[in-house]
């Protein structure tokens, strides 16, 4: 299910006369139903909200246009950085009935919520026809915020940005998060971990879990939605992760394209979606098993002790300390980078040989970036939870 949606579009303003900034925002207040929420003469910028609603039926919500015009541009032109913002998921919610058909909202007070639902094929479907709909009465709305004479011409249409998630039913959102941490995805480059509202004084409140796959690339999410839902999720947070999902994305000339592109992007998803949800059942299904885990580490274990390995020289201080670094971040965080450590340093043959077969490691090709199989993230958080 598509979550949240960052659209671009190009086009300029066309009129026989000259059009500012001042003139549309001076017509866009007197457009029923349209909220101006920004206006900058020295930014060029004009944001505007226009509330989206069914027909003798609720407010599903509102979509954001930002729109930012090139200085000086003669006719009015807009630049890369206008965007609508519409999230689908909150739409939908509403339309089912809010709390009476899909349950609670969020642990972060968020609507973008319908719960763990068996007919989510059918609602994406409803989603994209919403996102149709809301894009030609954002563009309507616009043409009403012009003074009488002009009319906008547009270019192109592309995404921006876009997030597409699943929810899984679960008894402990929280508590299936806090064991997930500790098996990182294969992948990723960067591991975060990060609290958010509600925020509990002991530290101990929901968290969320961020597995970056590049500056360039998409990052893969976890965390507890509710209490009976954990939310996995993909989110393209720019044009050019955007493009990297899958293969490269073409532009729309017309609106009514927008909705091919998005089809296409939640098509691409599914397969980075499904690897998530299984490392997350993975993780969960896990048995603690102490021993076996540093039984299988231990190899790592004696070159951070110093052990001497067979009848070789003593590790020295590079090889202990990095696997030191090694043994902490796998346990902690599911993963370690080891790019930092030289090539020749025992610590990084060691990790290799981790890696090998049935080995206790998972390392994806071309990345010198170590994981622990997600069938030792019970027994990892459970070596955590007593301090070792």
């Amino acid at each position: 299910m598509f979550d949240a949606i960052r659209l671009g579009l190009s086009g300029a303003i066309i009129a026989d006369f000259p059009v500012t900034l001042a003139d549309i925002r001076h017509a866009a207040e007197s457009v029923e139903g349209l909220e101006v929420l920004n206006f900058g003469t020295t930014t060029n910028r004009l944001q505007v909200s226009i509330p989206i609603e069914e027909e003798d039926g609720p407010r599903l919500g509102e979509a954001v246009f930002d729109l930012h015009f090139l200085p000086g541009a003669s006719p009015l032109r807009l630049s890369a950085r206008t965007a609508l913002t519409i999230n689908p998921q909150k739409w939908l919610r509403e339309r089912l009935g809010g709390e009476d058909g899909c349950g609670p909202v969020g642990l972060d007070g968020n609507s973008n919520v319908l719960g763990a639902r068996d007919d989510i094929p059918e609602l994406l479907d409803q989603a994209l026809d919403l996102v149709d709909e809301v894009l030609a009465l954002s563009l309507y709305q616009l043409d009403q915020a012009l003074p009488e004479g002009a009319e906008w011409r547009w270019d192109s249409f592309l995404i921006k940005a876009a997030e597409v998630c699943r929810d899984i039913k679960t008894d402990d959102a929280e508590g299936v998060v806090r064991r997930v941490q500790h098996a990182a995805m294969t992948g990723a480059v960067q591991a975060v971990r990060k609290m958010y509202s509600p925020v509990c004084e002991d530290g101990n409140g929901p968290i969320t879990l961020r597995w970056v796959q590049g500056k360039s690339k998409h990052e893969l999410k976890v965390y507890a939605k509710r209490s009976d839902l954990v939310r996995i999720e993909l989110a393209s947070r720019h044009r050019t992760a955007v493009c990297n999902l899958g293969r490269d994305r073409a532009r729309a000339e017309q609106p009514s394209g927008v909705r091919a592109l998005l089809k296409q992007f939640a098509i691409d998803a599914v397969g980075e979606v499904e690897r998530l949800d299984e490392h997350v059942r993975q993780s969960v299904t896990s048995t603690p098993d102490t021993v076996g885990l540093l039984t299988a580490l231990l190899p790592l274990l004696n070159l951070a002790a110093g052990n001497r390995r067979g009848r070789g020289p003593a590790p020295d201080l590079p090889s202990i300390e990095g696997a030191r670094h090694a043994v902490t971040s796998l346990l902690q965080a599911g993963m370690f980078d080891a790019r930092p450590i030289g090539r020749g340093c025992a610590a990084r043959r060691v990790l290799e040989e981790l890696a090998v077969g049935d080995g206790p490691l998972l390392r994806q090709k071309g990345l010198m970036v170590y994981y622990l199989n997600p069938i030792f993230a019970a027994s990892s958080q459970q070596v955590t939870a007593v301090g070792m």
